[in-house]
C-alpha cells in the first residue's frame, strides 16, 4: 500500500485458513474499503477450496462500504459474461462460482488474461465488487517478465460519491418515446451484434439507447431543498426486504379483511 494511503492490514482474513491471500482496508473521511487479493493453484486441495469459499463469506461480512477481491483464482470453465459454468467442470468451480453469487459480487473482467501459444485463450483473472459500475477505464497491458497472464490497471470509484453536479437530470415523463422506438426499429441488430459476446452486444445497445436519450428526453433542473433519498439499495437488502428478514424486526404478510 502506498503511504499516502490510511490503510491496516486485516490479519484475520489474511489468517484465515486459505493458503494464499492478502487483506487490507483502506479508510476515507467517510468510508471503509475490503480489499483482498487471491491466488488459488490449480494444485489447491479440496480442504483449501473449501476454506476459500468461507473466506468470501467472512469478508464480505466484514463493516465496509466498498468492497474488492481480485486475483487469479484458475477456474477457466466459468464464464461470468454468460453466467454459466461448463458441463462437467471440476465441482469445485460450480461451488466458487454459487459461492459469489450467493454472496452478490460482481465479476468485471470479461476478456481472457492467459494467453499461451498454442493454447486457448482463458479468463482465470477476475475483479470482484458489491456492485456494477465501480471498475472504470478497464485496460489490458503486456505482462509482466515471463508470465503468460496479461496485466489489468483500471480506475475503482471510491470515496465520497456526492460529487458536484450541474442539478440537472433526464426527465422521462416527457421523453419522446415514439422517436425513440421510431429510430431503435432502423437497427439492424443481426449485423450489430454479429459475432459479440454478451457484454460488448450490452455495451453497443447501452450506447446507441444513450444516444437517442439525449436527443429525446429533456433535461429538468434538481430541487436541492428536498431531503435526499439513499439512491443505491444493495442486492443482499432487497433480498432481505423480499424475505421479510430485517435484523429486529419481524415483518408478516396479512390480508386485511
Amino acid at each position: 500500500m502506498r503511504d499516502t494511503l490510511n490503510s491496516e492490514p486485516l490479519m484475520q482474513l489474511t489468517n484465515f485458513g486459505f493458503s494464499d491471500s492478502v487483506w487490507a482496508q483502506i479508510h476515507s473521511d467517510d468510508s471503509t474499503f475490503v480489499l483482498g487479493v487471491c491466488y488459488r493453484s490449480t494444485s489447491s486441495s479440496t480442504n483449501n477450496n473449501a476454506a476459500l469459499l468461507e473466506l468470501i463469506d467472512k469478508a464480505t461480512l466484514h463493516p465496509h462500504k466498498h468492497f474488492m477481491l481480485l486475483g487469479d483464482f484458475n477456474y477457466p470453465t466459468i464464464d461470468y459474461s454468460i453466467l454459466t459454468v461448463n458441463p462437467g467442470s471440476d465441482p469445485a468451480a460450480r461451488e466458487f462460482y454459487d459461492k459469489t453469487m450467493d454472496t452478490f459480487l460482481y465479476q468485471n473482467v470479461h476478456e481472457a488474461t492467459r494467453v499461451r501459444h498454442g493454447q486457448n485463450p482463458s479468463k482465470l483473472d477476475y475483479i470482484f465488487t458489491e456492485e456494477d459500475n465501480l471498475i472504470e477505464n478497464l485496460e489490458t497491458l503486456p505482462p509482466l517478465g515471463k508470465s503468460d497472464h496479461i496485466c489489468l490497471e483500471f480506475n475503482y470509484l471510491f470515496g465520497n460519491e456526492d460529487h458536484p453536479t450541474d442539478n440537472t437530470k433526464r426527465n422521462f415523463w416527457k421523453a419522446d418515446y415514439s422517436k425513440i422506438n421510431s429510430e431503435l426499429s432502423t437497427i439492424d441488430w443481426q449485423v450489430e451484434l454479429h459475432e459479440q459476446n454478451v457484454a460488448d452486444s450490452w455495451f453497443i445497445f447501452r450506447e446507441k439507447l444513450n444516444a437517442l436519450c439525449e436527443r429525446y428526453v429533456p433535461v429538468k433542473k434538481c430541487d436541492n431543498n428536498k431531503a435526499k433519498k439513499s439512491i443505491w439499495m444493495s442486492k443482499r437488502t432487497i433480498k432481505t426486504i423480499k424475505n421479510g428478514i430485517v435484523p429486529g424486526i419481524n415483518i408478516k404478510r396479512t390480508t386485511v379483511m
